[in-house]
């Protein structure tokens, strides 16, 4: 039998399972990010964060996410759907992507988040509105059209930034966290799908029926319930500690990175750029080197004549992307 307080949180579309898998998909996110920091300063290496392993993790964790906010919006408005609580959690999200969207400007503007998973969840969550008054086999259909849609079709007419959204550019743009609507959206559509499958078999009554026994369960329930406050402040917080860190026992390879920015901004600051631009374009640099395997030879000046045009090439590519974004 059900107690009184789970039927009550069923109603309410709050089910303490679902905060828990919630909680557990913010602990995942706490290692990716934790790797990426400790990485971004040296203490790990470097190549991590470019393995695609890594890239897959993240991307698991954001399906994640989106599967667990489409079987929610069920839960919470399948069959009676709450206008007002559906506005007022829409608009808490809006908010919030804005907040993250305005804080990576100022701080990091050659990569700012312009489109990353909050901005997707908010809106998916408006596309996947009218598909939870429809049948289960609707949302699965809309589901597999969006995920295949970047695998069959892109077009340079999706290549100016104001497309960048769809993510059926032919490339892919410079920019953290990046969850374009395409195919992501599927992704919240197969959650709304399976939820509604799981109505036809009492599912959300079978789900309530789990309640939390240890306090690592109770504070998974706890954390999830509070997902979007952890998600805007734990990187934050992450990056602050490692930084921190580093000022206090630097790490071995940490003065590699510094060498080559340092290099890096002296010969572009003396070709004539900006200071803004030099870090844009160093940054960029830093990074292309590493997603081609070439940033240990670079480090450790072992480079040879073609991997030295190579970086030429590599450089010019990014003071060009640098001058374009400045253009928009």
């Amino acid at each position: 039998m059900l107690s009184l307080g789970a039927l009550r949180r069923a109603r309410a579309g709050r089910i303490p399972l679902v905060d828990a898998a919630r909680g557990a998909a913010l602990l995942a996110m706490f290692v990716f990010h934790l790797t990426w920091d400790f990485s971004y300063f040296g203490y790990i290496d470097s190549q991590i964060v470019f393995e695609r392993a890594f890239s897959i993790f993240g991307d698991t964790i954001g399906s994640s996410f989106l599967v667990i906010a489409g079987a929610s919006l069920v839960l919470a408005h399948v069959p009676k759907f709450r206008a007002r609580t559906y506005c007022r959690h829409l608009a808490i999200i809006v908010a919030a992507a804005a907040a993250v969207s305005f804080a990576t400007y100022i701080f990091i503007p050659e990569g700012f988040i312009f489109f990353g998973i909050l901005h997707c969840i908010a809106l998916a969550s408006l596309i996947a509105l009218p598909f939870l008054f429809l049948p289960w086999w609707a949302a699965a259909l809309a589901a597999l059209l969006a995920i295949a849609a970047p695998r069959v079709f892109v077009s340079p007419i999706f290549d100016t930034p104001m497309w960048w959204w769809t993510g059926i550019s032919t490339f892919e743009p410079r920019t953290n966290d990046y969850r374009p609507i395409l195919p992501w959206v599927g992704v919240l559509l197969c959650g709304v799908a399976l939820m509604k499958i799981g109505d036809r078999f009492a599912l959300r009554d079978i789900l309530a029926r789990w309640q939390p026994r240890s306090w690592l369960s109770r504070g998974g329930i706890l954390g999830g319930q509070h997902s979007l406050a952890i998600y805007l402040l734990h990187q934050p917080l992450f990056f602050g500690m490692v930084a921190g860190l580093a000022l206090i026992a630097p790490p071995q390879g940490a003065s590699a990175d510094a060498r080559f920015l340092s290099s890096c901004h002296a010969q572009c600051e003396g070709a004539g750029q900006p200071q803004p631009t030099c870090r844009a374009v160093c940054t960029c640099l830093a990074d292309e080197l590493r997603e081609q395997g070439l940033w240990a030879r670079t480090v450790a000046n072992r480079l040879q004549r073609e991997e030295r045009e190579r970086l030429g090439e590599m450089a010019r590519s990014c003071l060009r992307e640098k001058r374009r974004l400045d253009e928009e």
